[in-house]
């Protein structure tokens, strides 16, 4: 099973997913048989977060809106990132069983030592080709479509194809 939640730290709004497996299959998701990882952090977010997801095949997909209101560029109280390029996009994983069960594949938290990485990451411009456009790793989270304000409703229809609703 795959969630998503918004959540906080140092002061600033994200999203993060998480993939949580029943081991010894008795449906209960909350016992010792049951693990729980957080496989992608780190997105940025205020109104609008992770959100839809979908399974496809081996790929997961999820929807992620803007930052902005009334279509302005702006910034929120305590966020220094303004927009990001996780924003307004279909994301992707192309492969999820070559995601761990582990937080190998979250994207770092922001902190003094990396806030420059990070900033790049979240801003596309990451010089290494991790950036969610540039990256080419089938189990990162990386953008597959972009232009939507807040993509909502994504559905599978009985071919396997991908729709979303704006």
């Amino acid at each position: 099973m795959y969630l998503s939640e918004p959540y906080s730290a140092n002061g600033l709004g994200f999203s993060r997913m998480w993939k949580v497996v029943d081991h010894d299959g008795d449906g209960d998701f909350t016992d010792s048989g049951s693990q729980t990882a957080a496989i992608v952090r780190g997105i940025p977010r205020d109104d609008h977060g992770l959100n839809h997801i979908q399974i496809i095949g081996d790929s997961l997909y999820v929807g992620n809106g803007v930052r902005t209101r009334n279509g302005d560029f702006q910034t929120f109280a305590g966020d220094t990132f303004g927009e990001s390029a996780y924003g307004g996009t279909i994301l992707k994983i192309a492969n999820l069983n070559n995601v761990e069960n582990s937080q190998r594949l979250g994207w770092f938290l922001p902190c003094h030592s990396h806030f420059t990485q990070y900033a790049n990451l979240i801003n596309g411009t990451d010089p290494v080709g991790s950036s969610p456009f540039t990256s080419v790793a089938d189990d990162k989270l990386r953008v597959m479509a972009s232009g939507t304000r807040n993509p909502f409703g994504l559905a599978v229809d009985k071919n396997g194809d991908l729709f979303l609703h704006r």
